[in-house]
């Protein structure tokens, strides 16, 4: 019998699964996003430290939660197999250990980790909690960018870590892959592939789980893009609540995008794909 959507796992290993924002003032950042993006948070007990997680109507979108020392900012969570063998992938690769492996979220367990460039990401072995139940829809999780001096080592580290492959799909900039995964997206909805060949999205688009953009300056760091309806008034409404605008809203292929940075600092990127 051929499984059904729900039988296939929304994220198999190697495919980020979720975000959050660590902060030592996690009141101020929900408070910030929520008015921003009309999330929604409860209070996660099981959690080291105070831990948030945003909703919309329709299920959880990130987290929200505390974090005293170490690297703040917004974390993309790799959802894998076995959170040990991971770590010891990311050792071996030239990688750090960042924050010790931790249970969270009804049994998973998660950590975070640096790679040699200097970005920080993390690892998720879920429990019952399966990751963000709502993707690519107006005011959640969209996809994320990692920003680095060289691409190529990166794209190395990361296949070594993950399995992804990459694809340079123009100047300065690679395409992630987690092969098989395009096989994952089609059985959950199908149709999936048809609608990308449609939209003359690239060969292999199928299976994008990120991307890697080479830049000279700043911190390496991986980036998070947010979808929403109008990019324009969420920049102007990111100004009323006390954040900034580090790039106007611009055009770029069929998409329009602004960067903003929150008021403790932490940049993120909104994006609209397609016509107004």
């Amino acid at each position: 019998m051929a499984p059904t959507p729900t039988d296939v796992p929304r994220y198999p290993h190697g495919v980020p699964a979720w975000m959050d924002l660590l902060t030592a003032a996690p009141g101020p950042a929900a408070e910030f996003y929520g008015h921003l993006f009309g999330w929604r948070f409860r209070e996660l007990d099981d959690a080291p430290g105070p831990y948030r997680v945003a909703s919309l109507p329709d299920g959880d979108v990130a987290g929200i939660g505390a974090l005293a020392i170490g690297n703040p900012g917004w974390t993309m969570y790799v959802r894998v197999d076995e959170l040990d063998a991971t770590e010891r992938r990311v050792l071996d690769a030239g990688g750090l250990v960042r924050e010790p492996s931790h249970e969270a979220f009804d049994g998973g367990r998660r950590t975070r980790f640096e790679d040699p460039a200097g970005a920080v990401f993390g690892a998720w072995q879920g429990g019952r909690h399966d990751g963000a139940d709502v993707v690519n829809v107006a005011n959640s999780w969209n996809f994320n960018e990692l920003h680095t001096p060289d691409p190529e080592a990166a794209a190395e580290f990361y296949g070594n870590v993950f399995g992804w492959e990459t694809t340079e799909v123009g100047p300065d900039l690679l395409m992630v892959r987690r092969p098989g995964y395009s096989d994952v997206l089609e059985q959950r909805n199908p149709g999936t592939l048809a609608r990308h060949a449609e939209a003359g999205a690239p060969p292999s688009f199928s299976d994008a789980v990120g991307w890697i953009v080479a830049t000279a300056e700043g911190t390496p760091r991986w980036n998070v893009t947010f979808a929403v309806a109008d990019p324009d008034g969420v920049a102007a409404r990111a100004r009323e609540l006390g954040g900034s605008v580090a790039a106007e809203p611009f055009d770029v292929d069929d998409s329009r995008v602004a960067e903003l940075v929150d008021p403790q600092g932490f940049p993120f990127t909104v994006s609209r794909y397609g016509p107004t």
